[in-house]
């Protein structure tokens, strides 16, 4: 009995700590690229260099990074998996304005007509795939305004998953979508 007693109070601590501090590095590791995304987008806000097109997406992504992080932290309490889906949706948002800047922003190929268009339908990716179903309307759609000059015409609430899949597959379809790969 002894000896469990000096276990309990020497090395049980320890193991305790052990076990906290693998689970803390483990919800450090599992948000990189949360963490990477929220990073870059600061950067390019602050560069000039980048443009002013870009710097306002990148205002876009790092409001929609924090968007996602409040509503996720509210509705998933299981640390691994919080982490696991706020990556994820982090990586699809980044895709999703990365094809958006390239077909609209940067692409002397499509007429302005074809690029309002396009910006029409990532617009309507946006709002047709919510992720949350938050009522909250002034917070989830403040990046729209009725005049369609916002260069970031979308939900905070969005599935970027989703979203991004439904934009490639459009792309797909209207023979645009070597347009939009990555590295082209």
């Amino acid at each position: 009995m002894m000896i469990f007693t000096h276990f309990l109070r020497r090395l049980f601590p320890c193991c305790a700590f052990c076990l906290l501090a693998g689970g803390a590095l483990q919800g450090a590791k599992a948000q990189t690229l949360f963490n990477y995304e929220m990073q870059k987008s600061i950067e390019r806000q602050r560069n000039a260099r980048f443009g002013i097109a870009a710097q306002r997406i990148a205002f876009f992504q790092q409001n929609a990074l924090m968007y996602l992080w409040h509503k996720m932290s509210q509705n998933e309490s299981r640390l691994p998996l919080f982490y696991q889906k706020l990556d994820r949706q982090a990586n699809f948002l980044a895709e999703f304005l990365t094809v958006y800047h390239r077909l609209i922003i940067n692409n002397s190929q499509l007429t302005e007509a074809q690029q309002e268009r396009w910006k029409r339908y990532f617009t309507e990716s946006s709002l047709l795939h919510p992720l949350f179903n938050d009522p909250n309307d002034s917070v989830t759609l403040q990046f729209l305004d009725k005049e369609e000059r916002s260069p970031t015409p979308f939900s905070l609430d969005t599935d970027w998953e989703t979203a991004y899949q439904a934009i490639m597959q459009h792309a797909a379809q209207e023979g645009v979508g070597a347009l939009v790969q990555l590295g082209k």
